[in-house]
């Protein structure tokens, strides 16, 4: 792809940017530059932001189905663009095409499912004690909103973020991942050419500092975000000191409970999609697979034969690679350092740590000049809850195979819910209670799957973690008590005052 110059989205228009510059490159092939975007300073973000606070008196009280029509345009044109899209997704954010495709297919979902709000019953009747009170609720919108939303999902997350929050009368300021910008950009297009009102919809590109400007504008009221605890933690932090409210989503350590009535080709196949879609790089990617000890071995072997089969490195482009590259240098050294933890410990004889396929930089031809990086198996046979790399999100092909005493599923639920993180996790079991146990009462975590895998949200569900990875604000189908505020309302439709709890007419 020729490098090209690509601007801020602001008030209606590509605004054309004299400032500093960034590049985003091809992680498949880091000498492929996909163009060069806005490093967007505070007079800009000012600028996105006043635009976004001027539209919002108008979209606000623009009616809910005239609102939703636009975000049903915007997802015909999703729709018409499908397969240009998937190409960019693949080639910036390194997923493989079919998983591209399905990110750009989630995206127009979730358009079609914020458009039907449009047309649907927002708010409650309620009874009043009094009569001739006609007592009921209504959602309005919360204001300016600031949408930061990262790179492994460039096309669904800002819509899972953005698109509800406009149908239901906010404005937004946009600002997508540094490492995907193009796909961020793409949105914003289509956002002009379905000739939103000048305001309503505004995109600024940037490194965090764009996004620290973007958080304390004082026009911007809410904030939705999704990416790092440490990032989530500083808007929580920030959102509180100026009086804003804000929905996080921060991460995950994802774990897959296999039962001994699990059946083995549903738990190998759950393992192998929650641990290598994206590369391992979701915040609901599994990393711990929590194996009863009399099946251990069978999943063990059957599971590393099946990625030594199955898991092929290469060019997201190709419809023979099953597992692209890891997003940026940043990221794969992350992973490296993990490895290398494991390797020390399983050095020593006591630690119960057997390395089963060592992962490191694929270097062999082309891949050199990408971030790949091969599957890191190990199985842990003395489940230490101090050991670093089983608590803390990874976010690569990193997996731990952690048996657990025979026919004691709680313990498996307690190794389960031993980290910080409580996003997402899975069961794998033909035992009814077992299932009921993990799914109703002891898990821990916002996303719950029994017989699947880890990874695999619908829109039309709420999307959210527990602990640390968010402040319990699901985006998705439970954004939308997140971008609104609830109003009470009575009308009285009698000739006198009369106050509820018998007081009558005092």
């Amino acid at each position: 792809m020729t490098q090209k110059r690509f601007e801020n989205f602001i008030n209606g228009n590509f605004i054309s940017f004299r400032g500093k510059r960034f590049f985003s490159k091809n992680p498949a092939d880091r000498r492929k530059v996909l163009g060069s975007f806005p490093q967007s300073d505070r007079k800009t973000v000012n600028a996105a932001c006043e635009a976004a606070r001027t539209a919002y008196p108008l979209w606000s009280r623009t009616p809910w189905p005239v609102r939703a029509d636009y975000l049903k345009k915007f997802g015909q044109e999703v729709e018409r663009n499908e397969k240009g899209l998937a190409r960019i997704v693949a080639q910036e954010s390194g997923k493989a095409l079919a998983e591209a495709r399905a990110d750009v297919v989630e995206a127009r979902h979730m358009l079609e499912y914020a458009a039907s709000f449009g047309r649907n019953a927002i708010g409650n009747i309620i009874p009043s004690e009094v009569p001739k009170k006609f007592a009921f609720t209504l959602r309005v919108p919360i204001g300016p909103t600031a949408s930061i939303s990262p790179w492994n999902f460039p096309i669904a997350i800002p819509t899972w973020t953005w698109a509800i929050a406009l149908v239901a009368g906010n404005t937004v300021v946009f600002k997508p991942s540094e490492d995907t910008p193009l796909c961020g950009q793409k949105l914003a297009e289509i956002a002009s050419r379905v000739k939103f009102p000048k305001g309503v919809f505004n995109l600024v590109h940037g490194n965090a500092q764009t996004g620290k400007a973007l958080v304390r504008h004082r026009a911007i009221k809410n904030i939705v975000f999704t990416g790092s605890f440490g990032a989530a933690t500083w808007i929580q932090t920030e959102s509180i000191r100026l009086g804003k409210l804000c929905a996080t989503e921060a991460g995950g350590k994802a774990g897959i409970v296999i039962t001994k009535s699990a059946n083995m080709d549903i738990a190998v196949d759950a393992a192998l999609k929650g641990a290598y879609k994206t590369t391992g790089q979701r915040c609901v990617s599994a990393s711990r697979f929590i194996v009863d000890e009399e099946i251990a071995d069978e999943f063990t072997a059957r599971f590393v034969a099946e990625t030594k089969r199955t898991i092929r490195v290469g060019n997201p482009l190709s419809p023979e690679t099953t597992m692209g590259p890891m997003i940026n240098e940043n990221g794969l050294k992350k992973v490296e350092r993990f490895n290398a933890m494991v390797r020390r410990a399983a050095k020593i004889e006591r630690s119960g740590i057997t390395i089963l396929l060592d992962g490191a930089r694929a270097r062999k031809g082309m891949l050199r000049h990408g971030n790949f990086l091969t599957p890191f198996i190990y199985r842990v046979d003395k489940y230490n809850s101090r050991f670093l790399p089983t608590q803390e999100e990874v976010f690569g092909p990193h997996i731990a195979i952690i048996p657990y005493r025979s026919g004691q599923w709680r313990q498996a639920f307690k190794i389960h819910n031993d980290t910080p993180y409580g996003l997402a996790g899975a069961i794998v079991s033909n035992d009814f209670e077992e299932v009921f146990d993990f799914i109703t009462l002891t898990s821990e975590i916002g996303v719950r799957y029994a017989n699947l895998s880890s990874v695999g949200a619908e829109v039309q569900l709420p999307f959210g973690g527990l602990k640390r990875s968010g402040n319990n604000k699901p985006s998705g189908a439970g954004i939308l008590p997140h971008v609104t505020h609830t109003i009470a309302a009575t009308i009285n439709f009698g000739k006198e005052v009369v106050l509820p709890q018998s007081l009558g007419k005092k």
